[in-house]
């Protein structure tokens, strides 16, 4: 069964601000969300999970390993 997270818990899953989550939103950044009616959005869980897999990771002195 598919597990539905308001913006909050998004958020808080990707360990950034309500606000960037509601920016990202806006930008077609983040992970993919439904609109539910005119003030209801949710993620599934999967596709929280799938967006944080996506990100990059890496510092400014060392680049993102090739996922090879």
């Amino acid at each position: 069964m598919t597990e539905w997270m308001n913006t909050r818990e998004m958020a808080e899953r990707l360990r950034i601000s309500e606000k960037t989550a509601i920016a990202w939103r806006y930008q077609r950044r983040g992970p993919r969300f439904y609109k539910l009616g005119p003030r209801t959005v949710r993620y599934r869980r999967e596709d929280i999970e799938a967006f944080a897999r996506s990100m990059p990771v890496g510092t400014v002195d060392q680049p993102p390993a090739d996922p090879e």
